[in-house]
Parts: structure tokens; sequence; C-alpha cells
């Protein structure tokens, strides 16, 4: 019996057209991140606070909480310049988060 051909997500087409090969979902957010040019820079609190994964996935660095929490324990992301691993740090209104080498997002009220 012939096993059927796993189609393609929308994601892993870009990612396969961009690079030539299928990689995994986790690096995509990161190439997205540094191509990305006009995307707004500011997330805006409803809150006293969010969680960094929350921000992480609110930003579009990544696709599902899952994936936000990975990021952040791989120490891929920065708060405020330093390499942050807890996925639940609180981030109040005037903190910056971001991929290490990518672009920055300020929390405002």
């Amino acid at each position: 019996m012939k096993a059927k051909k796993r189609r393609l997500s929308e994601k892993e087409m870009r990612l396969k057209d961009l690079s030539g090969e299928s990689k995994s979902p986790i690096p995509f957010s990161d190439t997205f991140s540094r191509h990305r040019q006009d995307r707004m820079t500011t997330l805006q609190l409803r809150g006293e606070h969010i969680t960094l994964a929350q921000a992480v996935k609110a930003a579009g660095l990544a696709d599902t909480g899952g994936q936000a929490k990975y990021l952040v324990r791989e120490g891929r992301v920065a708060v405020n310049g330093s390499v942050e691993r807890q996925p639940g740090r609180k981030l109040h209104a005037g903190d910056r988060f971001g991929l290490e080498g990518g672009d920055q997002w300020t929390i405002s009220r």
C-alpha cells in the first residue's frame, strides 16, 4: 500500500520558496520576523501585564503558544536587552522584547 503524501502548509511552502528546502516551523518565525519591515513594533496592554510567551505570540514571532514557550526556553528571546528563559515572565508597560538579532517590541499602556 502506498503512503499518502503529506500536504505542505502555507508556511512551509513559503519557507521552501525562500530556502529551496523545507524546514521546521520554529526557524520560520525567526526568518519571518527578520524580513518584515512594515509591521508595528508596539503591543498595547489590556490589563496590568502580559506574559512573555503571550507577547511573543501576539507580536507574530510565534504561531502558537507552544512555539512561543519553546523559543523563550531555548533562550532566543531577550527582554530589556537580557536573554530570558521563563515564558511566564510578566511584562509591564515600558518593557522591550524581541528575538535575538531581530526587531524589538515595546509594551505600552
